[in-house]
C-alpha cells in the first residue's frame, strides 16, 4: 500500500562480523588487502518512477520496484540520496573487526534534506532497502565470511525529537 504519511526514522536488529580482506582479487580503490570489511544498509524513501531517467540515468525498474540495479554495469550505480526524487535517506556503516557484534538495536532518523534539492513536500510511495555484509560488493570487493542478519525493520512515525538514534546490545 502507498505512504499516507512520511516515516520519521526506521528501526532494526543486526548481527554483523566483517573479516579482514586476504586476497589481492577481492580489493578495489576503496578497499585493500589487510583492511577489515564494512556492512551498510541504506534505507530510502521515494517517488521514483519506472523507466523515468534519475539522473540523467536510467534504471528500467516495474511499478512496484521502479530503480532496478545492474551490478555487472557500473553505470546503473548511483547514490540513492543523491537522486532528486528521493524524499529522505539514512544508513548506517558498520565496521568489521573479526567479532561478530551479537545482535543489536539501531535507530535511524530520516534525512529530509538528503539530496541536497530542498525539502521533498510529497508522501513517498516507495522504499528502497540495501544491506551488504561488505559494502563494495557492487565492485566485487570484501572479505570472504563477512555476514550481516538482519530482522524485525520497522518504520517509525514518532515526532523526530523522539527519535533517538543509536546502536544498543541486545542480550
Amino acid at each position: 500500500s502507498k505512504f499516507t504519511s512520511r516515516p520519521t526514522g526506521v528501526s532494526f536488529y543486526v548481527r554483523y562480523l566483517g573479516n579482514q580482506v586476504n586476497d589481492d582479487d577481492n580489493t578495489c580503490e576503496f578497499l585493500q588487502k589487510g583492511a577489515w570489511d564494512k556492512g551498510q544498509i541504506k534505507f530510502a524513501i521515494g517517488t521514483w518512477k519506472p523507466k523515468e531517467k534519475h539522473n540523467g540515468k536510467q534504471y528500467n525498474g516495474s511499478e512496484e520496484s521502479p530503480i532496478a540495479v545492474n551490478t555487472a554495469d557500473e553505470g546503473t550505480f548511483f547514490k540513492i540520496g543523491e537522486l532528486e526524487q528521493t524524499v529522505a535517506y539514512c544508513e548506517k556503516i558498520f565496521e568489521g573487526n573479526g567479532t561478530d557484534t551479537g545482535w543489536q538495536k539501531v535507530t535511524l532518523k530520516f534525512d529530509y534534506n538528503s539530496n541536497g534539492k530542498g525539502k521533498n513536500p510529497t508522501n513517498p510511495t516507495h522504499i528502497i532497502i540495501s544491506a551488504a555484509s561488505s559494502m563494495y560488493g557492487d565492485y566485487f570487493a570484501g572479505a570472504e565470511g563477512s555476514t550481516m542478519y538482519l530482522d524485525d525493520i520497522q518504520l517509525l512515525y514518532d515526532h523526530p525529537d523522539d527519535i533517538q538514534e543509536g546502536t544498543v546490545a541486545v542480550q
